[in-house]
């Protein structure tokens, strides 16, 4: 017989100490996580707002004059960067920590890919309606963390687990793959004042590293899409997603 945990309102009876160990070890993670998603997700939206109907020029770069009419718009990207690098600094180092029980290779590259772009982008301003769109898609994983509370609490049978995996797909869905294909496509069309603005990234060589991660990244996406449809079925509801 499984030991009784007694923590009422969070684990429920017949929740064993494995199961207790996992969330006393993975829970602060977690927590950190949602915090985070909360917090970039209402920042990216309040970005993408502000910089709906600027020219395409603040789009690709934040102006250095702060008497530019569009500075306070993009400026506060500044502030969401570091808060979206800090985060993926601390948790690539808990995947790896704990490699591979929390996240396999394919999180490893995801997080060192957008290490990468926040390092380039984020000093000389660079592609903030991008990061705005690209920050946004973090919604999801308010349900993907909603999901492994609900997992790990002894709730996984309860109606909540299918009622979350399906919004954690449609939101997945309608943010990392829609709206980022749109924002994709944005920058296509834009390409040739992207590479011809000076500034942006640097170099012309960071620029086209960066683009072609984004693009990357979007092909990743689609492998994610695809577990998580199958997550939302039932077929994998115990799998990490």
């Amino acid at each position: 017989m499984p030991a009784v945990i007694r923590l009422p309102g969070v684990v429920r009876e017949g929740t064993n100490e494995n199961a207790l160990q996992k969330l006393l070890v993975h829970g602060p993670s977690y927590v950190a996580s949602f915090v985070h998603c909360v917090t970039v997700t209402y920042r990216g939206v309040m970005h993408l707002v502000a910089l709906f109907e600027a020219p395409i020029e603040a789009k690709i770069i934040i102006a250095a004059d702060a008497s530019d009419p569009w500075y306070a718009s993009a400026f506060p990207v500044y502030g969401t960067c570091v808060i979206f690098l800090s985060w993926l600094l601390y948790d690539i180092a808990h995947v790896i920590y704990l490699y591979p029980d929390v996240g396999g290779l394919d999180m490893v590259m995801h997080h060192l890919g957008f290490i990468a772009a926040a390092c380039i982008c984020g000093p000389c301003g660079a592609l903030p309606f991008a990061f705005a769109w690209l920050i946004a898609g973090e919604f999801s994983t308010f349900f993907l963390d909603i999901r492994w509370l609900l997992i790990n609490t002894g709730r996984g049978a309860s109606a909540w687990l299918p009622a979350t995996n399906a919004a954690f797909a449609i939101v997945f869905f309608l943010t990392r793959i829609v709206l980022y294909a749109i924002g994709l496509l944005h920058l296509w069309i834009h390409r040739q004042t992207i590479l011809s603005t000076p500034g942006v990234c640097c170099t012309k060589p960071l620029l086209y590293l960066v683009l072609g991660m984004l693009f990357t990244a979007y092909g990743l996406n689609l492998v994610w899409m695809a577990k998580i449809v199958r997550m939302a079925r039932g077929s994998g509801r115990e799998k990490k997603p």
